[in-house]
């Protein structure tokens, strides 16, 4: 089993590498890095900005803290997305909740909010050391939704024991919001966002905030996926972060014309999946596998 995965990470290292050496810069004063919720919602961050700013999309479906962190592939991942974009001035960073879902899957939930603390400040220790000068914002997540078709109960049951929101959303209160909240309390240069609740206010869920239901189906993917939004739910939830942060910095936008600006690599290199180990796999059935599945 070693030798398997020794020879996904020397083959995923080799192509990452060639993609990166022939790729050109494109020096995006924005960096958007992180896991499905940085690349599914890219379009709809980057079209808040004005004409002329650009976002780099470096978002890779199933990423963790913990290999971004750790291992020599992740590392390099981040790494490229630095080099390519040297004079980017902020970077987007979604990460952690696929830390948190692998953790609750295999038995280990009780240390969570412990494994996306540790591995998310290695992170930023890496990337703040190669740019020191870099504004990270932590824009956290909105809530999933496994109560809205069987699929997603089954899913609850498997990774939580419950599909429940009214258990599971303390779960991503507690394991993101919180501890993303204390880690920029730490970093001068890391912003935490806090926008859950964002979707249930934009679907008019009752009594929102309301930390008992889930985000509201109709601004979630389509059946079967529990954990991302739909692309009208992205330019809502994006919208509050670019508000809530961006905002004050670049201006009122909403009109920059998105270029597909990232790793041409990014489709052909699904053996980086491998990295991410048994839980990866696990969580990588629900959250890559339906990668362009999304509701209109």
């Amino acid at each position: 089993m070693r030798s398997v995965k020794n020879s996904v990470w020397i083959i995923s290292a080799v192509v990452l590498a060639a993609s990166f050496a022939a790729g050109p810069a494109w020096a995006a004063p924005v960096i958007n890095l992180g896991d499905s919720w940085s690349d599914f919602g890219h379009d709809q961050l980057a079209g808040k900005f004005p004409a002329g700013i650009e976002v780099s999309n470096w978002g890779f479906p199933g990423a963790t803290a913990q290999v971004f962190a750790t291992d020599p592939v992740g590392m390099g991942w981040v790494t490229a997305a630095l080099l390519s974009n040297p004079d980017a001035q902020h970077m987007f960073l979604s990460i952690g909740g696929n830390d948190v879902i692998g953790a609750y899957a295999f038995g280990q939930g009780e240390s969570a909010a412990a494994i996306v603390d540790t591995y998310t400040r290695l992170l930023i220790d890496n990337i703040l050391a190669q740019r020191p000068n870099l504004r990270i914002v932590l824009p956290g997540y909105d809530f999933p939704n496994f109560e809205k078709d069987t699929t997603c109960i089954a899913e609850g049951i498997l990774f939580f024991g419950t599909p429940m929101a009214l258990s599971i959303n303390p779960i991503f209160l507690g394991c993101i919001r919180n501890v993303q909240a204390a880690i920029a309390a730490d970093y001068p240069n890391v912003t935490a966002v806090d926008a859950f609740y964002t979707l249930q206010f934009a679907g008019d869920t009752p009594g929102a905030p309301n930390p008992f239901a889930p985000s509201p189906a109709s601004l979630m993917g389509d059946d079967g996926d529990c954990i991302h939004a739909n692309s009208r739910g992205y330019a809502y939830f994006m919208g509050a972060i670019y508000n809530a942060y961006f905002l004050p910095i670049y201006g009122p936008g909403g009109c920059a014309t998105v270029k597909s600006s990232g790793p041409t690599c990014k489709g052909c290199c699904p053996a980086l999946l491998g990295l991410l180990g048994v839980a990866g796999l696990a969580v990588g059935l629900v959250i890559v596998a339906r990668r362009r599945r999304r509701s209109p």
